[in-house]
């Protein structure tokens, strides 16, 4: 089946969409430790202040990650439980938007209301690639 140039575009859209919605639900599956790189235990000075253990939703950090589950996998976009809401979704607690929406895979601000086409596209490919579906 051939799209029409017309359609090509917004169905490139909404497949980035969709690939992006993916993408950070299977992220947050929990994974097995056997599947799960080692990683270094050094701590630089910025992880002092970074909670040890997922806090509770009487706090104000309702992070269902602790930072040693985090230190564990390698795919996460940060070490710090703060950044992920209720829901386990990146969402970096001092960053421009409290939308998960808007963050990339790679933990990259980037709302995608915002972006052109080829930058959708641009990203769309970097997913995949990521993921082992696209290879170079």
């Amino acid at each position: 089946m051939k799209l029409s140039k017309s359609y090509l575009g917004p169905a490139i859209a909404i497949l980035v969409i969709v690939a992006l919605y993916i993408m950070v639900s299977f992220k947050n599956e929990p994974a097995s430790d056997n599947n799960l790189m080692q990683t270094e235990s050094k701590e630089s000075t910025q992880d002092r202040d970074i909670p040890s253990t997922n806090t509770s939703p009487s706090t104000s950090y309702p992070s269902p990650y602790t930072r040693d589950d985090l230190l564990k996998d390698p795919t996460a976009p940060s070490k710090d439980p703060r950044d992920y809401d209720s829901n386990g979704q990146f969402v970096p607690h001092n960053g421009p938007s409290k939308d998960a929406a808007d963050y990339n895979s790679f933990g990259e601000y980037k709302p995608i209301e915002k972006m052109s086409q080829k930058e959708l596209e641009e990203e769309f490919s970097k997913m995949l690639e990521s993921n082992g579906l696209l290879n170079n």
